[in-house]
């Protein structure tokens, strides 16, 4: 990943919102409607292997 350790807990902190904005922004209103919709799906998520430092 390349956010340095220092900064991980800002992206975890970060406000849906902003996440919102960016994945528009770079990606498109199709790429974030997709995100939006797993997102309300019941249950945890999918497993995410985060970096490990």
């Amino acid at each position: 990943m390349s956010v340095p350790a220092q900064d991980f807990h800002k992206l975890m902190e970060a406000p849906a919102s902003k996440i919102f904005t960016v994945l528009v922004d770079l990606y498109g209103r199709e790429i974030a409607d997709k995100v939006a919709k797993e997102v309300i799906k019941p249950g945890v998520g999918p497993k995410v292997d985060w970096p490990k430092w």
